[in-house]
């Protein structure tokens, strides 16, 4: 009981409720200790949502930002995504930890597809009343993954080079696109062709200066 309770302070607010029963039925301290990881991290943002905040009531804010939170939520639950956490309106998923996934990059992809695809049609529908825009960004490589905190607050978290790079790759990444590294496309060609699926489609934006990393070589993910 005591470890059921842990887990569900850890994650049980972050990811859905499939993943949560299969940690649960694991016993999945394995992964909690911390330890190195080969995962996908997707950050996503609204592009100009600090213009927009200024332009609308506190109450207005929040109710945007809820509205397109549950809609965002929603979504990467259908994939198995972990959400890490929220920072303002970004939000911050892996995807391999803390189960394993062994299509996390196909997987993070089709979710950052999907993502685009139901804000545009909420922003179709005029759900939000003003219409937002996203921007998302998309790593595969190394890091590290554990607990932070103790008994009374935790929180199971990445650490990494791999983290900052999603980061500063979705600050790349224009409204409405999904901007990822070459870690990431290769990674999903090679999972799509070991699972016997077609890879998705992208294209290259050259070599982009990110911050820290230099000139880094990013693909846009054809929607």
């Amino acid at each position: 009981a005591r470890e059921r309770q842990f887990l569900e302070r850890a994650f049980g607010r972050y990811v859905s409720p499939v993943v949560l029963d299969r940690l649960r039925r694991s016993g999945a301290n394995t992964h909690l200790a911390g330890e190195r990881r080969v995962a996908t991290v997707m950050f996503s943002d609204i592009r100009g949502f600090t213009a927009l905040s200024a332009t609308l009531a506190p109450e207005q804010v929040i109710a945007v930002l809820n509205a397109y939170m549950s809609l965002m939520i929603e979504t990467i639950a259908r994939y198995d995504g972990y959400i890490n956490k929220f920072v303002g309106d970004a939000i911050m998923v892996v995807f391999n930890v803390p189960l394993d996934q062994p299509d996390h990059a196909l997987r993070a992809l089709a979710c950052a597809r999907a993502m685009q695809r139901e804000l545009a049609a909420a922003n179709a529908r005029g759900q939000f009343g003003e219409a937002l825009r996203m921007g998302v960004g998309v790593n595969t490589g190394s890091l590290v993954a554990g607990n932070l905190g103790n008994e009374r607050q935790v929180e199971f978290t990445v650490i990494g080079d791999t983290v900052n790079v999603a980061s500063r790759a979705c600050g790349k990444a224009g409204s409405g696109e999904v901007v990822m590294t070459a870690a990431v496309w290769e990674a999903a060609k090679a999972m799509a062709e070991a699972h016997g699926v077609n890879p998705p489609e992208a294209r290259s934006l050259g070599e982009v200066e990110l911050k820290g990393k230099g000139a880094v070589e990013l693909y846009a993910l054809d929607l």
